[in-house]
C-alpha cells in the first residue's frame, strides 16, 4: 500500500514538474521575444533620434499619426511585431486596397513659418562660415519656400542643396549650374580648356536668346538699353545691360552715368562689342546704392581717379575694373566688405591702392594690377576665404599673407623685389596651400627701375603642392625639377625665360599626365632638343615661342602618340620640322608665325618637308619673311 502511495505521488510530482517545465520554457520564450522588441524598438529611436530634424514643424501631423496607432484596445505601445501595419504612399488608393476600414491619414502642409524653421535647422543653425549673411538672402529665400508649398521633403532638400553649395567653391557651383544648361542644350560650349574640361566660353543658340530677352522683358527681369539712347527708363527692373555699340568703330563711345539712377538697381554691366574701350562720363555713381553687381570692363575714365562715391556702393559683391585706365583707387573702396569677386586687371599704367583690401574678408577672387606704385603697400593676410589670388606681389605684399590662405585654388607670384631676403619663397608653402591647383611665378623688368629676380630652388619648392596640375614658370632657374619632384597629376607646364642650359625634354617627357608644355623666350638655350621614343603618352599641345638657340629637334618613333595641336613661333634658327612628326596620324593643327620664307617654302605643297605634316587638316603660316 505504500509503495503504492509513493509511486503515485512521484508520477505527479513528476507531471507537475515537467508542466512547470514547460511554463518556464514559455516564459523564456516570451523574455526572448521581448528583448528582441526591445533591441528593435532601441534601434528606431536612435534611427528617430538621427531624423529628429526631419520633423521640424510637422510635430503635431506625428502626434496624430501614434494618436491612430495606439488609440484603440488601450494599446500604448506600438509593436514591431503587432498587429497594426502602417502604409505610407502618395497614393491613397494604396491604402484602401487591402482594407476600406483603414484609417486614411493625410499629414498637413507646413506653414510658411513651420517652412522657414525647417529650413534654417538643415541650412542656417551654427554655419558661422556661411557665404552671405541671412539678411542678404532672405528676400531669395523665401520666394524660394513659397515654391515648396509646404511640402517637408521639398523644403528639406532645398536646405541640403543649400548646405552642398556652400561646401563647394564658388566656381565649382557656377561651373555646375553651367553644365546643367549645357546638358539641357539651352547653353552651347565654345571651348573648354584642355587641362580641366572646364568650360571656358560658351554662347547662346539665336533662337534661345532671342526666348531669354523676350522672357525677360515680359517679366521686368532685365532690361536692355543702346548707348546713344537719350533716356534710359530703368526704374521698373533690378538689371541693366547697357550696349556700347556706335556705327563708327574707330571712336570709342561715350556713355553718361547720371542716365541711369535706379535706387533698386541689383546688378548693372556695360557690354562693348569686340571689348573695345569705351569713355564713361561720370562724376558719382549716386542713385545706385543697391548694386550688388558693377562691371565697368574696359572704361575709359576723363580722369584717371576713381570717384570717392564707390565706397557707397556697400552691397557690392561682383566689381571689374578690367582694363580700365584708373591709376588712383580712393581709400572708400574698403568700404565694399561684401565684395566676393574683385578684379582689378589694369595694364600699362602704375596703380595706387591704398591698403584697404585687407577689409574685404570675403572676398574669394581677387586679380590685382599689373604694376602696383611704390608706395603702395597691401596687407591681405586677412583674406582667408580667397580661392584664386592673381599677381601677388611679393615687393608689394608680404610672403606670410600667403600662409593663411589655405582655399587658395589659384596663385600667380610676382617675385620681383627690392630686398633679396625678403622675396624668397619658403619652400614649405606647399604644405599650407594643400589644395593648389594652378600656379604661376613670374619675374617683371622694366626700364626705370632694375629688379633682382628672386633666387629658389625649383624643385623643392614645387614638390610641396601635391593637388598641383597646372604650372608656369617665367623665372630664371638653374635646374628643372626632376620627374619625382613634379606633382604626379601635373597635367600642363609652362616655362619661360627659364634660361635652361640642358635639353628639358628628357624630364617632361616621364611626366605621364602631361597634355601641355609651353617653351617661351629662351627658356631653352641648348641647340638640339630631343622627344625620346614611345614618351609623352597624353600630350596633346606643344609650343615653342622664341627659343633663339634652337637648331635641332628630333622626334623619335611612337613619341606623342595623341599630339593634336603644335606651334611654331619665331625660333630662326630651325630650319626644318622633325621626320618624326609624320608618324603622329593624331596631329590635327600646325601653326608656323615669325619663320623665314625657307622654312614655310619646305612645308607646303610641293615643298621637300611637306610630306611630315600632308595629313594634317589645318595648317596656318603667318608673319613668315625672311627679316
Amino acid at each position: 500500500m505504500a509503495d503504492a502511495v509513493v509511486a503515485f505521488g512521484l508520477h505527479f510530482l513528476w507531471e507537475l514538474l515537467i508542466r512547470e517545465s514547460n511554463r518556464l520554457k514559455a516564459v523564456q520564450e516570451q523574455a526572448t521575444e521581448l528583448q528582441n522588441d526591445l533591441r528593435r524598438l532601441k534601434s528606431f529611436v536612435k534611427d528617430a533620434e538621427a531624423r529628429a530634424r526631419d520633423l521640424v514643424g510637422v510635430e503635431h501631423s506625428v502626434e496624430k499619426l501614434v494618436g491612430h496607432l495606439v488609440e484603440e484596445n488601450g494599446v500604448q505601445v506600438v509593436s514591431v511585431c503587432g498587429s497594426k501595419i502602417l502604409l505610407t504612399s502618395r497614393n491613397e488608393s494604396v491604402g484602401l486596397h487591402p482594407d476600406l476600414r483603414c484609417i486614411i491619414f493625410r499629414p498637413r502642409f507646413l506653414t510658411h513659418d513651420d517652412s522657414w524653421e525647417v529650413f534654417q535647422k538643415i541650412a542656417l543653425i551654427e554655419r558661422n562660415d556661411i557665404e552671405f549673411e541671412v539678411d542678404d538672402l532672405t528676400e531669395e529665400i523665401q520666394q524660394m519656400l513659397k515654391h515648396c508649398g509646404g511640402l517637408p521633403l521639398a523644403v528639406k532638400t532645398q536646405g541640403i542643396v543649400m548646405v552642398g553649395s556652400e561646401e563647394s567653391t564658388i566656381v565649382d557651383v557656377a561651373e555646375d549650374y553651367l553644365e546643367k544648361l549645357v546638358k539641357r542644350s539651352m547653353v552651347l560650349v565654345g571651348k573648354r580648356n584642355i587641362v580641366t574640361s572646364r568650360i571656358e566660353s560658351c554662347r547662346l543658340h539665336d533662337v534661345v536668346r532671342e526666348v531669354c530677352l523676350f522672357k525677360a522683358k515680359e517679366e521686368s527681369f532685365m532690361q536692355v538699353f543702346n548707348a546713344q539712347s537719350s533716356v534710359l527708363d530703368a526704374t521698373s527692373t533690378r538689371r541693366v545691360a547697357v550696349h556700347l555699340v556706335d556705327d563708327d568703330e574707330n571712336e570709342p563711345v561715350i556713355f553718361q552715368q547720371r542716365k541711369i539712377q535706379n535706387l533698386k538697381a541689383r546688378a548693372l554691366l556695360y557690354i562693348t562689342r569686340d571689348f573695345h574701350p569705351w569713355i564713361l562720363s561720370t562724376r558719382s555713381f549716386r542713385g545706385l546704392e543697391s548694386l550688388r553687381v558693377l562691371d565697368l570692363f574696359g572704361a575709359q575714365f576723363r580722369r584717371p581717379k576713381l570717384h570717392k562715391s564707390i565706397g557707397k556702393l556697400i552691397h557690392l559683391r561682383y566689381l571689374s575694373l578690367k582694363e580700365t585706365n584708373l591709376s588712383v583707387l580712393p581709400s572708400s573702396l574698403g568700404n565694399l566688405e561684401l565684395l566676393v569677386y574683385l578684379d582689378l586687371e589694369i595694364y600699362e599704367t602704375m596703380v595706387h591702392i591704398p591698403d584697404v583690401l585687407k577689409k574685404m574678408k570675403k572676398l574669394r577672387y581677387l586679380m590685382l594690377p599689373d604694376e602696383l606704385s611704390n608706395k603702395t603697400k597691401l596687407e591681405l593676410s586677412g583674406l582667408v576665404k580667397l580661392e584664386t589670388l592673381k599677381n601677388f606681389s611679393l615687393k608689394h605684399s608680404s610672403v606670410k599673407d600667403l600662409i593663411n590662405m589655405t582655399k587658395l585654388r589659384t596663385l600667380w607670384v610676382c617675385c620681383a623685389y627690392g630686398n633679396l631676403a625678403e622675396g624668397v619663397l619658403p619652400l614649405s608653402l606647399g604644405a599650407s596651400l594643400k589644395h593648389l591647383e594652378e600656379l604661376m611665378l613670374y619675374n617683371k623688368r622694366n626700364g626705370q627701375e632694375q629688379v633682382q629676380p628672386s633666387k629658389i630652388d625649383a624643385g623643392a619648392f614645387v614638390s610641396g603642392f601635391q593637388r598641383l596640375n597646372q604650372l608656369r614658370l617665367d623665372i630664371e632657374i638653374e635646374t628643372l625639377p626632376n620627374e619625382l619632384q613634379f606633382p604626379s597629376c601635373i597635367t600642363s607646364v609652362s616655362l619661360s625665360s627659364c634660361v635652361l642650359q640642358e635639353d628639358p625634354m628628357p624630364v617632361l617627357e616621364k611626366l605621364h599626365s602631361l597634355k601641355i608644355v609651353s617653351l617661351e623666350l629662351n627658356a631653352f638655350t641648348g641647340r638640339k632638343m630631343v622627344c625620346s621614343k614611345a614618351r609623352f603618352p597624353k600630350l596633346l599641345t606643344l609650343e615653342f615661342w622664341i627659343l633663339d638657340n634652337l637648331e635641332e629637334w628630333v622626334v623619335e618613333e611612337e613619341s606623342m602618340p595623341c599630339l593634336c595641336h603644335l606651334e611654331i613661333n619665331d625660333c630662326r634658327k630651325l630650319k626644318s620640322l622633325p621626320d618624326g612628326l609624320r608618324y603622329i596620324t593624331s596631329l590635327e593643327e600646325v601653326r608656323v608665325g615669325w619663320m623665314e620664307n625657307a622654312f614655310k617654302d619646305k612645308l607646303i605643297q610641293g615643298g621637300e618637308d611637306y610630306y611630315k605634316i600632308q595629313y594634317v587638316s589645318y595648317v596656318v603660316f603667318h608673319n613668315c619673311s625672311d627679316e
